[in-house]
């Protein structure tokens, strides 16, 4: 008997391991509040929020707000464990990121601004990142200023 209810509470752990997800979490301040997708973290967040992206893969995001996007990594070595944070499409920054920055993301494609013009982007900071594609929007006239990205990949 002790076997059998060893056994159903062991199944029980499993299925509550295997069917638990990674929340995305948005911090200001207070408490976090949690997000199932990337693009509703940052849609709800206000700026100058931080948002943890725990290890996954997620769809294209646009930010227009000072937003700072944490990753847990993209290192195969360091993120066996909860896998990188991935975006599978592309970071679009346009108006209205200036000052926000984004560390520890794997990113198939980060553009700055987009086909709509008079996109400037100003401050930003890329750190830790693995980069697959960068592109510059036409952003004509708009102009950026102050862009870093440092120990990328």
């Amino acid at each position: 008997m002790k076997a059998i209810l060893f056994f159903l509470v062991l199944m029980l752990s499993a299925s509550i391991v295997i069917n638990s997800q990674n929340l995305v979490a948005v911090q200001n301040g207070g408490d976090p509040t949690f997000y199932a997708e990337v693009k509703d973290a940052v849609t709800a967040a206000i700026s100058g929020d931080t948002i943890y992206i725990p290890g996954g893969t997620y769809e294209d995001i646009i930010i227009n707000k000072k937003l700072h996007l944490v990753g847990v990594g993209h290192h195969p070595d360091s993120t066996s464990v909860t896998n990188m944070s991935q975006m599978s499409g592309s970071i679009a920054l346009i108006t209205g990121a200036d000052g926000g920055s984004i560390t520890g993301l794997k990113i198939c494609n980060l553009v700055f601004g987009t086909s709509i013009e008079n996109q400037s982007i100003n401050n930003y900071i890329i750190t830790r990142c693995w980069i697959g594609g960068l592109s510059l929007g036409k952003s004509s006239p708009g102009t950026s200023n102050n862009i870093s990205i440092i120990e990328n990949f």
